[in-house]
């Protein structure tokens, strides 16, 4: 499953980040800024419910997060208080308070999916 930031709406600035998640606690991000940077690391859930994301080649810390369900799909947020913009290696990042918060994170649709895995092929 592929998890997009905003709640699941592309921005298109420089602040998106998707997040796939891929078998055997495989896991792939996407960080769009001036450039398009993907990342490969692991994913796992400790006993409390937390997913934690080790991404070596990032060189950042990926704060913890939780799952939830609401009406619409599954969601994961910060664990820790907090709905900051992951800057990452982005240059910077010009976001209008009109444009939403960075957290949560919400699952895509099949189509929207089928797109970002594409774009780990390449």
């Amino acid at each position: 499953m592929t998890f997009r930031s905003f709640g699941g709406k592309w921005i298109g600035m420089d602040g998106d980040t998707d997040l796939t998640f891929l078998p055997n606690g495989a896991v792939h991000m996407f960080e769009y800024g001036d450039a398009v940077t993907g990342y490969y690391g692991t994913y796992a859930f400790d006993p409390g419910g937390n997913i934690t994301l080790q991404l070596p080649t990032f060189g950042h810390g990926w704060p913890v997060m939780s799952m939830r369900k609401d009406a619409t799909s599954l969601l994961f947020v910060a664990a820790r208080d907090g709905n900051d913009l992951v800057m990452g290696n982005r240059g910077g990042a010009t976001l209008a308070p009109t444009q939403g918060k960075y957290w949560p994170f919400r699952s895509l649709a099949l189509a929207e999916e089928a797109e970002v895995r594409e774009r780990i092929k390449k």
